[in-house]
């Protein structure tokens, strides 16, 4: 009789510590699972990559609506922005203008290429205030009044918003110099607005 309660006293302690030693286990994995997810949603909530390519809407607006009957003015622009982030609130990266159309009835065309820097003071990814400076080269033609080459200067304020960890808009405004600004009407120089949608990777 006390044989058999001994027996029967062992196997229950030794199903409750299977049943213990189950528990455990199962709370590693939870707090495991729990950690994972919760490393996954600030990946997630974080902008994109260290790289980001933007194309300006605004040029290619103004080209749409750009016509005017009496001087025969218009024309097509595109605009293309590259960046990477190369130390925490810091990017470097360059810009392309091309445009095509033409001034006075006169076909014209427009090339630009600089080279700019960004500082984003209120993050250390490419993201929300930034502020930017550009140096670079352009050159613009006329027919029948030659062509113009001048070094391009610019300073721009902008704000990076996501809509997603990729997808981007940035709305900015600033002022860039240039000999060319005053010989064709579409010259991204002087005081400019712009409008960036593109994708960070």
């Amino acid at each position: 009789m006390k044989t058999t309660e001994k027996t029967g006293a062992m196997k229950k302690n030794g199903e409750t510590g299977k049943t213990g030693a189950a528990g455990k286990t199962g709370k590693k994995i939870f707090a495991f699972l729990a950690a994972a997810l919760a490393v996954a949603a600030s990946a997630q909530a974080q902008a994109g990559g260290p790289n980001a390519i933007s194309g300006d809407a605004v040029p290619l607006i103004k080209g749409l609506i750009y016509i005017d009957g009496d001087s025969e003015t218009g024309f097509f622009a595109l605009s293309a922005v590259y960046e990477r982030l190369i130390f925490p609130h810091y990017t470097v990266g360059g810009r392309l203008d091309l445009a095509f159309g033409s001034s006075g009835g006169r076909g014209a065309s427009y090339f630009g290429l600089s080279a700019h820097g960004r500082w984003y003071p209120l993050s250390e990814t490419l993201e929300k205030l930034y502020f930017d400076v550009g140096f670079g080269f352009n050159a613009a033609g006329v027919n029948d009044a030659g062509d113009l080459a001048s070094l391009t200067l610019s300073l721009h304020a902008g704000y990076k918003h996501f809509f997603t960890n990729m997808i981007f808009v940035e709305p900015s405004v600033g002022y860039g110099y240039s000999k060319v600004h005053n010989y064709v009407p579409f010259s991204p120089m002087g005081w400019q607005a712009g409008l960036g949608v593109g994708a960070s990777f």
